[in-house]
């Protein structure tokens, strides 16, 4: 019975800690998403002085 409710205790930190890791994943994505975007679009000082 102890060693049950210690095993349900540990799935549910994991899966929790799983999604907390899937979010920050997708997060970091759309952030880099965002920036090569916003860097291609916008004529950036590094563009200028390439050119």
């Amino acid at each position: 019975m102890l060693e049950a409710t210690r095993f349900s205790r540990l799935k549910s930190t994991f899966e929790t800690e799983r999604r907390e890791e899937q979010s920050s994943c997708v997060r970091v994505v759309i952030v880099m998403f965002f920036l090569f975007c916003w860097s291609s679009l916008s004529p950036t000082d590094s563009h200028n002085h390439c050119h």
